[in-house]
């Protein structure tokens, strides 16, 4: 639309990357149970935990969506390790996280965000998992081991993607809307 008012045409720098969505599960009843304040003290807390575990698996957050967090990774494998780090780690604030992961192409803004459907997928992958749970899109799991250990810790399963580039249940539930 702005392309054709404006007669320009702006394509954005498209990158391969592994994306990361991290979403609290159940928030609206955890701040109804702390209030407003303690809340805020607990997602302050949250930022720090995601912050320290995606640098240390070498990914970048974008940014915060509330009482969840966008970050960009360079490899599945690290979006992978911060995921299960994060899932593991959030219950020391009283609050359980879900993850979702995702790999493929986005488009960066001049801001410093990222789009395109690969986070959209990501979105979604994070929106239909269980509580304390990793969900894995298809299109990153063949470069993400995992092993007994991790799967005790914070269960993942792994989704395939389906033609219409939804995200399906590996169980054959059908895609997620």
């Amino acid at each position: 639309m702005i392309a054709f008012v404006s007669g320009s045409h702006h394509a954005g720098q498209r990158d391969l990357a592994t994306v990361l969505f991290t979403d609290v599960v159940d928030s609206t009843g955890s701040v109804v149970a702390v209030g407003d304040g303690e809340w805020r003290q607990t997602l302050d807390f949250l930022d720090d935990i995601v912050a320290s575990r995606a640098s240390r698996a070498g990914g970048r957050v974008v940014k915060q969506t509330g009482d969840g967090h966008l970050v960009e990774f360079a490899r599945p494998g690290d979006a992978v390790a911060a995921a299960l780090a994060i899932c593991r780690d959030a219950p020391t604030l009283g609050v359980q996280v879900r993850a979702g992961v995702h790999t493929g192409e986005i488009e960066r803004r001049e801001s410093g965000d990222i789009g395109g459907l690969s986070v959209h997928i990501a979105a979604r992958v994070a929106a239909n998992t269980n509580s304390k749970a990793s969900l894995v899109a298809g299109s990153c799991s063949p470069s993400a081991p995992e092993s007994a250990t991790t799967r005790q810790r914070c269960p993942r399963t792994r989704v395939p993607i389906s033609r219409a580039w939804g995200v399906t249940d590996r169980r054959g539930g059908g895609p997620f809307s």
